[in-house]
Order: C-alpha cells, then structure tokens, then sequence
C-alpha cells in the first residue's frame, strides 16, 4: 500500500517513538480503520503510556525516600 506524505511522516514518527519505548505499534495493520488514524493513535497511545509509566515510578521511589524519611 502507498502511503502519503502525512502519513509516512506519522510511520516514521511512530517507529521513532516505538524504538525509544520498546513497543510494537505493527499490530494497528490488523485493524480495520483509516492508516492516518491508526497510526494517530498508535503515537498517542504509546506517548501516554510511557508518561503513565515513567510518573508512577517517580511516585514510588519518592514515595520510598519519604518513608524512610519519616520512619
């Protein structure tokens, strides 16, 4: 399949962003929607999901120091 200047853009984008949060975004090929929006979506999702990660360790290793702080 051809893609366009959009989305070629948005692929590259999101093998970028997969790489640096080692997930496979491939899988979107399987659904049935539009490839600009498949792959609008694999990016958000994958954004998201490393800012969830990466907050909810910060939480615990703070949440760690505190309490060693105070008992």
């Amino acid at each position: 399949m051809r893609l366009t200047r959009r989305q070629r853009a948005l692929f590259e984008e999101a093998e970028a962003i997969a790489s640096l949060t080692n997930f496979d975004f491939h899988r979107i090929e399987d659904k049935d929607i539009d490839a600009t929006l498949g792959l609008q979506i694999a990016i958000h999702k994958m954004v998201t999901g490393e800012v969830v990660v990466r907050y909810t360790l910060l939480d615990e290793i703070l949440a760690d120091l505190i309490a060693r702080y105070f008992f």
